[in-house]
């Protein structure tokens, strides 16, 4: 789609002017789940048949739990917000030490920030983490994509993009990065055709409408 002479036949001639273009990573596109409910304490049942509440030690524990979960929420978010403003290395310093051992979204904002710092292997072990938890996670199979394609894999990168793809057919970023890769081996028209099924994906991104 786009204008007239924008499409598929019209941008290989132009393509090579895109070699270079910069990968797009993901980093946290889900909607996040609401956070995980704490367990306020067990009701236990004397024998008299009376409910007493919890203990005074057992309310503490579940305050200090509480408070641990807010305080790595909030390092969550700040480097979520650094990340976002393209403060990659504070967002490197601000995430939890545990990130990687998050939910999905938290690693894979984890890798994001990796790959944004050419920690590619890094990258790569935290979107395989999130796969083996979540087969289905399309945005981690782009990333790990995008890690192999750096360290010197496109061809296992592209099967890769083809697997986001299939788990998410208007994944704009993975035609994005699979037409870039194909570029970059030479393979115009396959690019071309990438480039036209994002803007299909997204026909609100100048940047691909541009490439075209």
């Amino acid at each position: 789609p786009g204008p007239a002479g924008s499409g598929v036949g019209g941008a290989r001639a132009r393509l090579s002017l895109y070699a270079a273009a910069a990968l797009r990573i993901t980093s946290v596109v889900r909607v996040r789940a609401a956070r995980s409910t704490l367990s306020l304490g067990l009701w236990s049942v004397e024998g008299s048949g009376t409910r007493s509440g919890p203990s005074s030690g057992m309310l503490r524990g579940d305050d200090d739990a509480r408070q641990d979960d807010d305080a790595r929420r909030a390092a969550l978010d700040k480097a979520r917000a650094h990340y976002d403003a393209g403060r990659y290395d504070e967002a490197a310093a601000a995430l939890p030490g545990d990130a990687g051992d998050g939910s999905n979204d938290d690693v894979l904002l984890a890798g994001a920030v990796a790959f944004r710092l050419k920690r590619w292997q890094r990258c790569a072990s935290l979107c395989l983490r999130a796969i083996d938890r979540d087969p289905a996670f399309a945005e981690a199979y782009g990333n790990l994509a995008n890690a192999l394609r750096e360290m010197g894999d496109p061809e296992r990168a592209k099967r890769l993009y083809l697997k986001a793809i299939s788990l998410k057919p208007r994944f704009a970023a993975a035609y994005e990065n699979l037409a870039a890769t194909h570029l970059a081996l030479g393979e115009t028209d396959a690019a071309a055709e990438c480039y036209a099924a994002a803007l299909h994906a997204d026909p609100a991104d100048e940047a691909t409408r541009v490439r075209l």
